[in-house]
């Protein structure tokens, strides 16, 4: 099917936006074996001879609502390359990122998948969005193309049993209940809302996992309510959890989003607990909701690295090279292309199937730590770590 003129524009409106995002200055830098601060250049990759090139295909958000974390993960990924090419490259060959804009939607994703195979990528760092991952995946694996995305966490993704699918995120089987336990047993609630994004592969899928689990804990779930991303105006929203009277309120979508519903609902009075999935552990989260986010709570696909003394490198090699202070998940699109690459060394060959296989039986060292993976491309171990939101910051949760 070819694309229509929807799709076509806003692909190629999101390589616009590309042309005047591209850019930055050298700095120093090296793979470092999962550790930024041991980054050390050996060559200069602009000026370096490469056997070749291994060309990887970004696909992300670039444009649209969810811009912010699509552009995050893109410029992580972009970074990581870097870092390999001035080590010589990976078999002799210069990294090349190629972004493509999915506007984190299935429609659109379908046809940058169709792109990407046309453009004879050999892996695609993406989709970040489960709707936008889910069709274009089958897409990837037919073409024999490696896939690793960064934040897809609908579990149903890799229960299509594609061999060359990876993730560098936990699902969301595992997300629902540790967030519904966290409510339940941690906060003590007992009547619960939900607010989510209907029809949406992510959101819907989440709020399932942690209804069930809540629900098995003793706990009522006392209304559900959709949206259309991305939201206007919450004040429906509100004025039915105001009459509703839970203890609580879990929110299933993405930033933007969890920020205007906390607003409005703290301006309406209402002081119900906010709990929210990974969808709003971004630095935009904080600034947006403002005074409304303290004491709130957000669940996270990563625990926030960026803070720690082993990451200061990066974050100031980050800063120097964008120009602009890295997002709370811009090393995941780090640690993809890392999955990639590390693959195609322990095979010692570009052969996709070899190289799947490598990685279904390596540790790998990323800036979250070792990632290890089972039979569908999940990861082994997978950790959800809570934030509280103190003085407008993520904090994470110990304990009262």
């Amino acid at each position: 099917m070819m694309p229509n003129k929807k799709t076509t524009a806003r692909i190629l409106g999101g390589m616009a936006l590309l042309s005047i995002l591209l850019g930055g200055s050298l700095a120093g830098c090296g793979p470092g074996e999962g550790r930024p601060e041991a980054v050390r250049c050996t060559v200069d990759p602009d000026t370096y001879r490469y056997q070749g090139e291994i060309v990887i295909g970004y696909a992300g958000p670039l444009t649209g609502s969810q811009a912010a974390v699509g552009i995050d993960l893109w410029r992580g990924a972009e970074l990581a390359a870097r870092h390999y090419n001035c080590q010589g490259g990976v078999l002799g060959r210069k990294v090349v990122i190629v972004p493509l804009d999915d506007q984190a939607d299935g429609e659109v994703a379908v046809e940058v998948a169709r792109q990407f195979v046309a453009q004879k990528v050999y892996a695609v760092v993406g989709h970040y969005s489960s709707g936008a991952t889910m069709p274009a995946s089958s897409i990837y694996a037919q073409a024999g193309i490696l896939e690793v995305t960064t934040m897809a966490s609908n579990p149903d993704i890799s229960r299509q049993g594609f061999r060359t699918f990876f993730r560098v995120c936990p699902v969301d089987s595992v997300q629902g209940p540790v967030d519904a336990e966290f409510a339940v047993r941690t906060l003590g609630a007992r009547r619960i809302a939900i607010v989510y994004i209907g029809g949406d592969t992510y959101s819907e899928g989440l709020r399932a996992e942690f209804a069930r689990r809540a629900q098995e804990l003793g706990a009522t779930i006392v209304a559900a309510y959709p949206y259309v991303d991305p939201p206007v105006d919450f004040s429906e929203v509100v004025a039915h959890l105001k009459a509703d009277a839970p203890d609580l309120v879990f929110f299933s979508g993405y930033y933007p989003g969890g920020d205007l519903l906390l607003r409005q609902m703290r301006a309406s009075g209402l002081t119900a607990t906010f709990l929210s999935g990974d969808g709003s552990f971004e630095y935009g989260f904080l600034r947006d909701a403002g005074r409304a986010a303290e004491g709130a709570y957000v669940s996270s696909l990563f625990p926030d690295i960026l803070s720690r003394p082993e990451m200061a490198a990066w974050v100031r090699e980050f800063r120097e090279r964008y120009r602009y202070q890295p997002g709370i998940n811009s090393p995941a699109g780090y640690a993809a292309v890392q999955v990639i690459l590390e693959g195609i060394q322990r095979a010692g060959t570009l052969d996709v199937e070899k190289v799947a296989e490598a990685i279904h039986n390596m540790t790998i060292e990323t800036p979250y730590g070792p990632l290890r993976y089972d039979e569908k491309g999940d990861l082994l171990e997978q950790k959800i770590p809570i934030f509280v939101v103190k003085e407008g910051r993520f904090v994470e949760w110990e304990g009262p």
